[in-house]
C-alpha cells in the first residue's frame, strides 16, 4: 500500500491589495494520525490530521515557524482533501482549504506524492478578510506499523492577497 502525502503550505505575505512580494521558498515537515481502514479489497481509505512547522528560507517571514495544524482524508483510488489552521508566532492565525490528486512527480525517497491546490479565505488578526490561492507538492516519507506518517511539503507558486487594514 501507498501512502499518499498530506499538503502543507507554501505562503507569501502580501505587501497590501493589488501588490504582491514573494518572500522565498518554505518546507513543512509533518507527521499524521488517524487510521488507515480497506474499504474494499485494495481500496484504501484515511481520515486525520496532519501538523508540523512551517520553515521559510526567509526567516523573516511572519509564517517563519508558523504551526500548521490541519484535518483531512486522503482516498488511497483518488483524491484528497481538507482545511487547515495556520498560526503565526504572534497567534495570528490563516484559514486554508486543500483539496489534492495524485502525480506521478514523486521526489526521491517518497513514498507516494499529491498535487495539491489551497484556497486561503480568511483569518484573525493580520490574517482576517485574507484570500488567495497556492500550488504544492507533498511526500509521503514512511508508514509507521500503527498507521500513523511522516511527510513534508514543498510549494511551487502561491498568491495571498491580506484585507487593507
Amino acid at each position: 500500500m501507498r501512502l499518499l502525502a498530506i499538503p502543507a503550505l507554501f505562503l507569501c505575505i502580501i505587501a497590501g491589495p493589488g501588490g504582491a512580494e514573494e518572500l522565498g521558498e518554505a518546507f513543512f515537515g509533518y507527521r499524521s494520525e488517524g487510521p488507515i481502514m480497506e474499504m474494499a479489497p485494495g481500496h484504501f481509505y484515511t481520515v486525520g490530521t496532519y501538523t508540523g512547522t512551517l520553515d521559510f528560507a526567509d526567516d523573516n517571514v511572519v509564517l517563519d515557524h508558523a504551526a500548521q495544524h490541519c484535518m483531512g482524508f486522503v482516498d488511497f483510488a483518488g483524491d484528497a482533501g481538507g482545511y487547515c489552521i495556520i498560526t503565526a508566532s504572534n497567534g495570528d492565525r490563516l484559514f486554508a482549504k486543500w483539496s489534492c490528486v495524485p502525480t506521478d512527480q514523486v521526489p526521491e525517497g517518497a513514498a507516494g506524492a499529491l498535487d495539491c491546490s489551497w484556497t486561503f479565505n480568511g483569518g484573525t488578526g493580520g490574517f482576517e478578510g485574507a484570500t488567495g490561492t497556492a500550488r504544492s507538492i507533498g511526500a509521503n516519507t514512511v508508514t509507521y506499523p500503527d498507521g500513523t506518517s511522516s511527510g513534508y511539503d514543498t510549494y511551487s507558486s502561491f498568491d495571498l492577497v491580506l484585507a487593507a487594514q
